[in-house]
């Protein structure tokens, strides 16, 4: 932006300066930066977030078709340590270094997250509800989001490895039931948070098998058209913060534009009054001076007379 910004939306165009700018710079900044999101031609991106060996990168081998795990590494050690992302039929998936390992790590997961249209935080269900390392990651996201409702609703909490779960059922109910309310103290939100439990395992094997109860089993289906639904909603919800966000722009520059309306007129109706003050003096300058002048032609007349007539 170098001489303006234009904003045009409905009947108003507004041209700001740069000076003026600076007045709606937080809010011109959020609208274009929605703008960029919703117009881009880039694919959606669906981010992995969870410690290392929660099974980010199974998930996302499974949601990316990539059965002998060539997409994304897999190890029983940490693996990822950088941000590693492959586009697929409209999607960009991407995984991030394992939380707790270092705070560099964190940091870049947690931007990761921000830019992110949908996060899949993977936990590993056999551990039950989320541990501390889990939990320090979420309590900031909490107090940084700016938006707990918005993190909610483009966030998937995924319970990883259920096929490794003695009394699969039964002891999903339990962890998910706890998970909810660990989410529910964390983000204080009313929102219902997405939980969902699947085997990245168990689908990979279906699919090789061709085997339609593995793949229905694994969940995986279901978290796929969970992620389809979501994109749908989070285009709609993106479009209708536009709408608000760019309402509440011409309203603050409506409301700036009556106020110096105000000031406009008010100046004007004091320079009436003090234009009303300055003829008033003048007027009775001129009345003393010509009363003056008046009085001393008398005077002086008076005085030619006795002079010359004696």
């Amino acid at each position: 932006m170098k001489d303006s910004t234009i904003l045009r939306g409905g009947a108003l165009m507004c041209k700001l300066t740069p000076k003026k700018y600076n007045e709606y710079k937080e809010d011109m900044e959020e609208l274009y930066s929605l703008f960029e999101k919703h117009n881009s031609n880039s694919s959606f991106r669906v981010t992995c977030l969870g410690i290392y060996n929660s099974g980010k990168s199974s998930l996302l081998n499974a949601l990316s078709e990539s059965y002998d795990n060539s997409y994304f590494k897999v190890a029983d050690i940490r693996e990822t340590k950088e941000i590693k992302a492959i586009d697929i039929d409209g999607f960009c998936y991407v995984d991030t270094p394992g939380l707790n390992a270092t705070e560099s790590d964190d940091k870049t997961t947690y931007e990761a997250a921000k830019e992110s249209d949908i996060n899949l935080f993977v936990h590993n269900i056999n551990t039950g509800d989320f541990n501390q390392p889990e939990r320090e990651f979420l309590e900031p996201c909490a107090l940084n989001w700016g938006d707990n409702e918005r993190f909610l609703q483009s966030t998937i909490f995924v319970l990883s490895r259920q096929d490794e779960v003695d009394d699969e059922e039964r002891q999903i109910q339990i962890v998910k039931e706890k998970i909810q309310e660990q989410i529910k103290s964390i983000f204080g939100a009313t929102t219902q948070p997405y939980i969902i439990s699947v085997s990245a395992k168990t689908y990979c094997r279906g699919k090789e098998k061709g085997s339609s109860q593995l793949i229905e089993k694994s969940n995986i289906p279901e978290l796929q058209e969970l992620i389809l639904s979501m994109k749908e909603e989070i285009a709609k919800i993106r479009g209708q913060r536009i709408e608000k966000k760019h309402r509440t722009i011409c309203e603050k520059i409506e409301r700036r534009i009556q106020a110096l309306q105000k000031e406009r007129q008010k100046i004007i109706k004091e320079k009436e009054t003090m234009q009303r003050k300055m003829d008033e003096h003048i007027r009775l300058i001129n009345e003393t001076l010509q009363t003056f002048n008046e009085r001393n032609f008398a005077d002086v007349y008076q005085m030619y007379n006795w002079i010359f007539r004696n």
